[in-house]
């Protein structure tokens, strides 16, 4: 006989499954067997599971502006939602879920590891100065160095902000005597 527990992860397993996510992601937050896994991807898809390797973060997803934007927001609704903690099916189910009725897909791919990145740490988010809203920031991508909203480059702001500090700072180590010379002597 079968567990009210087990037919729930059952359950769970078959909505991951159906959404698309990796299958060895959908081992790890259901602890299913391969096996099994394997069987329900290929009768509900009627292909074979992707192969390949994993993405190490979910900046690997990030390619544009547009996809900066909603992970962004996923990233933000997901911390409101449901505050900071491990992924979990049932966590990453609803969360696709709601967050596609109201603002539309999202790879539920990216979508987990928005979750687990946000656990870790391993994501930054920032709240543009401009239009208030917040997003993820990483200085090592066009797509996510500024506001993906209002497309205002943090880093050039960041960067022009470091440089008046130097300056300044200069201004008061130099010893007197030197040679320097200082604006406005």
């Amino acid at each position: 006989m079968v567990s009210l527990n087990d037919l729930e992860r059952m359950q769970q397993t078959r909505m991951l499954i159906q959404a698309g996510l990796r299958l060895s992601i959908v081992r790890d937050l259901t602890g299913e067997s391969v096996k099994l896994v394997r069987t329900w991807w290929k009768e509900i898809h009627n292909t074979k599971p992707q192969n390949g390797k994993l993405k190490e973060s979910v900046l690997g997803y990030i390619k544009n502006k547009k996809m900066a934007a909603d992970l962004s927001a996923f990233a933000v609704y997901y911390q409101k939602a449901y505050g900071i903690g491990p992924p979990t099916a049932k966590t990453l189910i609803s969360a696709h879920a709601d967050f596609t009725k109201i603002f539309g897909p999202v790879d539920i791919n990216a979508a987990y590891y928005v979750i687990r990145d946000l656990e870790h740490h391993f994501i930054v988010i920032r709240r543009c100065h401009d239009c208030y809203a917040s997003f993820i920031y990483d200085t090592g991508s066009t797509a996510t160095e500024s506001c993906p909203f209002c497309n205002k480059n943090l880093r050039k702001t960041w960067d022009a902000s470091k440089r008046a500090l130097k300056a300044s700072q200069s201004h008061f180590s130099t010893p007197r005597g030197s040679d320097a010379t200082f604006a406005g002597r």
